[in-house]
């Protein structure tokens, strides 16, 4: 929590709290309760919430040095609270003329312990509810500006992509940096595939089969979501194995090609599959041919992706078929004896 969030919460706390005990005491008090008195209760609320807020953030987000202050502060906060609260009410408030009590009865302190305590449990909740709040607020504030700053990118950069170049030519690509997804998830997929992409425009590296693997769905996800979960059907079959490394980007290829020659709709749906074989994967796409007028047909991204599996040390095999405007395209990934089946 920052210093702006502290001083919001602690101004928001306070109003409540002043509301709530001045309306309970101007509807339901026996006895008129001065304003003074729950200017002063309403404050101690807000300290002490306040307080709470910043040492369940220390604990919950904090590194280790910062959790174990934080847990003695709250140690601190709980041995402390019924001195503080006792010393105020009938020794420092009464020498300023704020009397809590009625000096003519007796003093029940176990019930005066027990509203104190029951105050500071109080105080936790509502503690709890400004760090989760901020927590929530600040996570959306930071998802969008991230989204933003990506957008902005690709805008800049997407020529200098063969991927990014073609994507930003379809309906989908004008979406994917021009919208503002309503949902967080869609947002961070966004940001997710943009950064991937990224990546893949400045080297010829490898990654990680799982990692592959993610950003491939993360890629199925946003497509699903602007064209329809009718208008792309993927299927998964997927053993339970340990792969080897794989160029970056090979998985995305049959769905970038899609994208520039495809017609994608509920009614002429694009099936995607990834399934294992004896011999490693197989990446099979199928689709109804309708290529786009402004795209490039020199057949640039079937070379590069035949250049990068070209780096593997695994035999690949692409086959493509092209009957009644329907295309097929096929990518198999023979690992062979990289390939070791998990126990």
């Amino acid at each position: 929590m920052n210093n702006r969030q502290i001083l919001y919460s602690y101004l928001l706390i306070f109003v409540f709290m002043l509301s709530f005990l001045w309306l309970g005491n101007f509807f339901f008090a026996r006895q008129s309760i001065p304003f003074v008195q729950i200017v002063i209760v309403s404050l101690l609320h807000c300290f002490y919430s306040c307080a709470l807020a910043v040492v369940i953030t220390g604990v919950w987000m904090g590194n280790t040095r910062q959790r174990t202050w934080s847990v003695l502060g709250f140690i601190v906060l709980t041995a402390t609270v019924i001195p503080i609260i006792q010393l105020l009410v009938y020794k420092l408030l009464p020498a300023m003329g704020v009397i809590f009590y009625d000096e003519s009865k007796p003093k029940h302190m176990e019930a005066f312990y027990f509203r104190i305590l029951r105050g500071y449990a109080w105080a936790f909740v509502f503690g709890m509810v400004i760090v989760v709040a901020c927590k929530f607020v600040g996570a959306k504030k930071w998802i969008s500006e991230k989204l933003a700053v990506y957008q902005n990118r690709v805008i800049n950069d997407r020529y200098t992509s063969h991927f990014l170049s073609n994507l930003m030519l379809t309906s989908f690509g004008k979406n994917l940096i021009e919208g503002i997804p309503e949902d967080t998830r869609t947002k961070r997929d966004v940001i997710q595939f943009l950064a991937y992409h990224f990546e893949i425009g400045e080297d010829n590296s490898f990654g990680s089969w799982k990692n592959e693997l993610d950003y491939l769905r993360c890629f199925i996800r946003l497509l699903q979501v602007y064209y329809g979960t009718a208008a792309l059907r993927y299927k998964e079959a997927l053993r339970s194995a340990v792969y080897p490394q794989i160029p970056k980007g090979v998985l995305f290829f049959p769905l970038e090609n899609c994208l520039k020659h495809a017609l994608i709709n509920a009614e002429h749906p694009l099936e995607f599959a990834l399934i294992s074989t004896e011999k490693g994967i197989c990446l099979s796409c199928s689709n109804h041919w309708s290529p786009k007028e402004h795209m490039d047909e020199s057949g640039e991204g079937l070379s590069l992706l035949t250049a990068k599996l070209e780096m593997a040390d695994f035999n690949t095999e692409i086959i493509t078929d092209l009957t009644n405007d329907f295309f097929h395209i096929q990518i198999h990934l023979n690992f062979n004896s990289y390939a070791k089946i998990a126990l």
